[in-house]
């Protein structure tokens, strides 16, 4: 991991691409959006595209570091994307994902899932309902993002997606918080269930749909 992980308290970088940039744009948005992912080891963020899309695609990019919220991600958002390539991207990842989700499951394990659009804009702690950390349906399950920055965010839904979406987990595990702690400076999260406090996800969720694309990862 590079050093510039460790930072303490919250930095959250964003970049979008919107409409037709000129190339100078482009390549500056791009230049950007490698910077964000060499915060990173590789082997975090190797799933995603060498570059944000092409210059006729919507594109947000979210960065954030806050370990007091035990929050260290990149999530790029590709809206408009074309069905073909939609399709393409579906059948890459189909094949080597590890855990096969749709967002209208009334169960997912939801990392930091108490996290509101409020509390993340703010800055401020989430309220957590401990009655709801360990749900016997969480068994065997992998954690999932909340994807809080989705541009039709929905607050009454547990990814915060709509439900068109198919989630793709690539790699999770779980890890030892005292290992995590040393790593990363971050504490068991209070967020999460008993057998899973610290550990990281990544992947993809899609929707031909909304013909949305959207790549993930989450250490926490």
């Amino acid at each position: 991991m590079r050093n510039t992980i460790i930072i303490v308290g919250l930095m959250v970088n964003i970049f979008v691409i919107c409409c037709t940039p000129n190339p100078s744009v482009l390549a500056e948005a791009n230049k950007f959006y490698q910077k964000y992912k060499n915060n990173f080891d590789k082997k975090y963020v190797d799933h995603f595209p060498a570059k944000m899309g092409t210059s006729t695609v919507h594109t947000p990019v979210f960065s954030s570091m806050e370990q007091k919220k035990n929050n260290f991600s990149l999530i790029l958002y590709q809206y408009n994307v074309k069905i073909d390539e939609i399709q393409d991207v579906n059948a890459k990842f189909k094949k080597t994902a590890i855990a096969e989700y749709k967002s209208s499951d009334p169960c997912l394990l939801v990392i930091n899932g108490f996290e509101t659009s409020e509390t993340y804009e703010y800055r401020t702690v989430p309220v957590v309902d401990s009655t709801l950390l360990n749900l016997k349906c969480y068994s065997n399950k992998y954690p999932v993002p909340n994807f809080i920055n989705y541009e039709d965010y929905n607050k009454d839904r547990p990814l915060r997606l709509d439900n068109t979406f198919t989630i793709y987990v690539l790699e999770s595990k779980k890890m030892d918080s005292d290992s995590w702690k040393k790593e990363f400076g971050m504490k068991p999260n209070k967020q999460m269930p008993d057998n899973w406090k610290n550990g990281y996800s990544k992947g993809v969720a899609i929707s031909q749909e909304k013909k949305t694309v959207i790549y993930w990862m989450v250490i926490f």
